[in-house]
């Protein structure tokens, strides 16, 4: 797992350094984007009865990306800081085997490396790859049960990205999955994220 995250970390500071030149194949920008997606924490031990979810999780997202373009083909690295927060419920027992519902709030705040392949034809561009996921902070505390969760993930994305000028919108889909490697953190799961998106490009903008 370290050597994966070395290698998309140094990729996208390859390409972030490389987008500074004048080279016409080399660009960047930044982007900020609103989410909705689902949550899942399982592997929660013996006090729950189901696992803890939650459907209606909302936030965004804003970073830098850099781009390589071999047109009509290009790669493209971001750096992505996230926030997100919702309800999610879940089910406890007690000693006496009475079992009560909860509905708790669960906000997480993430830092994301996607590296994109995609394709352009004219102004729209479609892309897809994997993406490295670590959670910054997250809710522990559920009805004074503490949940520690796996930090390091690896996800997917995909989307489509319309750019006009200086200027681009994108939507994408996300998934994601940080398994535990030890038995004190639980499993997270975001079996879905939809992302809509704005961006501005920076430098020469004949380089795209």
């Amino acid at each position: 797992m370290k050597t994966k995250i070395k290698n998309l970390v140094f990729v996208f500071i390859l390409l972030v350094e490389l987008s500074n030149s004048k080279a016409q194949i080399f660009g960047g920008g930044v982007v900020g984007g609103l989410s909705t997606s689902a949550v899942k924490i399982e592997d929660i031990g013996t006090k729950f009865t189901n696992l803890i979810k939650g459907n209606d999780v909302y936030g965004f997202e804003v970073g830098a990306f850099a781009k390589l373009q071999l047109k009509p083909f290009y790669i493209k690295a971001m750096g992505l800081y996230n926030f997100n927060s919702g309800n999610v419920t879940y089910q406890t027992q007690d000693d006496n085997g009475v079992v009560t519902n909860h509905t708790n709030n669960f906000d997480f705040q993430k830092f994301e490396i996607p590296l994109l392949g995609g394709f352009e034809i004219g102004i729209l561009g479609i892309e897809a790859g994997p993406v490295y996921n670590y959670v910054i902070q997250s809710t522990g505390n559920f009805d004074a049960n503490n949940v520690s969760i796996q930090r390091n993930g690896i996800g997917y994305r995909v989307g489509a990205v319309v750019t006009i000028g200086w200027f681009l919108a994108h939507v994408s889909y996300e998934g994601a999955a940080y398994y535990s490697s030890n038995v004190e953190n639980a499993t997270f799961k975001e079996p879905y994220k939809l992302v809509f998106g704005i961006g501005v490009k920076l430098g020469n903008k004949k380089s795209e």
